[in-house]
């Protein structure tokens, strides 16, 4: 059977202070096109109360960086999902565009700080989407909760 590479859909069944939730690692490439399909394939297999996001910076995107950024903050805004986590400099941007419209949504600036909020947020049976560049270094997040 087929089994997705670690970082490119894998889903992680771990506990997060005492709750079980399910990772859905994402955390080796994003680009507007990847981060769309991994919200498509969440929205399949969960219900919006119990999806959390994790998201980080687009990289490698060049001049193009700013305005892909803004587009999925548009793409965001229209999303159900009970709490969306932020990290990486360009992620700023999505962060003041979704709490324009209330979004529950926060930005961290490092990795410390995300983690100590994902652990305070986790509810029993959360899918949480960890998607990012891989230079943003979610994956050690999900070393972080594996070794849980």
């Amino acid at each position: 059977s087929f089994l997705p590479q670690d970082g490119r859909g894998n889903r992680l069944p771990v506990v997060v202070n005492g709750q079980a939730v399910t990772l859905i690692n994402e955390s080796y490439n994003a680009n507007p096109l990847s981060m769309r399909a991994a919200l498509d394939a969440l929205a399949t297999c969960s219900e919006a109360h119990q999806r959390v996001l994790v998201l980080g910076d687009m990289l490698e995107l060049g001049d193009l960086s700013a305005s892909a950024h803004l587009e999925l903050a548009g793409v965001l805004k229209t999303f159900a999902c009970r709490k969306i986590l932020l990290i990486g400099t360009a992620m700023k941007s999505v962060k003041t565009q979704l709490h324009a419209v209330g979004e529950d949504c926060e930005w961290f600036p490092d990795l410390d700080s995300l983690a100590a909020e994902l652990s305070r947020v986790a509810r029993k049976n959360d899918q949480v989407l960890i998607k990012a560049s891989n230079g943003i270094g979610l994956q050690e997040l999900i070393r972080r909760f594996k070794g849980n």
